[in-house]
């Protein structure tokens, strides 16, 4: 169905205005704006075609792309972005997924996935990949648990498990090191 306000263009100074009134806001869109057409392939919309015309982080030397799962998680909560699949690409999960998500630990690792697969100076293995897939399979398994981490990175680094611990729990962390350590091996 044609819908005449979100095919109507968005005046030049309308946007130099918002751009700004909020230049985290523009930096965030344009992350994954830049995702979608350099990484994915895909076409912009008008409105990211517009912002980009005039704001392009990536013109600032010291500006390099960095995934930031709660503030790219809000666009799409409070429906600034309509292109779910890019986020899911990005972060590896779904919106409504990463919408319940409390862990620091595993927002933690969402963002770092993020920020390699969006970077143009870095390039993920095959592997990389595949130990992230493990690793969120694991937090399925697990039913993605709070502080699975914590205190525990030691006994996590050197595989001691705990009598009586949960077998998915002892499953997420040795995931959790292999993909963090993928993270350092597995990324040039």
């Amino acid at each position: 169905m044609h819908n005449e306000l979100k095919d109507k263009p968005i005046p030049t100074h309308q946007i130099e205005a918002d751009l700004k009134r909020n230049r985290r806001l523009a930096l965030r869109h344009s992350f994954i704006a830049l995702y979608r057409r350099d990484k994915l392939h895909l076409p912009l919309s008008p409105k990211d075609t517009a912002l980009l015309a005039h704001f392009h982080p990536t013109s600032d030397l010291s500006h390099k792309p960095r995934g930031n799962i709660k503030a790219d998680l809000s666009l799409y909560l409070n429906r600034l972005r309509d292109d779910p699949e890019v986020f899911e690409d990005l972060y590896g999960v779904s919106v409504p997924v990463a919408a319940g998500v409390r862990d620091w630990d595993t927002l933690e690792m969402l963002k770092a996935h993020a920020t390699i697969k969006a970077s143009y100076h870095r390039t993920a293995t095959v592997e990389f990949e595949v130990r992230f897939r493990e690793y969120l399979d694991a937090l399925d398994r697990a039913g993605w648990p709070l502080d699975y981490v914590g205190d525990w990175v030691d006994a996590i680094v050197n595989n001691v498990v705990e009598e009586g611990e949960e077998v998915a729990i002892v499953a997420l962390r040795r995931a959790y090191v292999a993909f963090h350590r993928a993270i350092g091996e597995d990324v040039f």
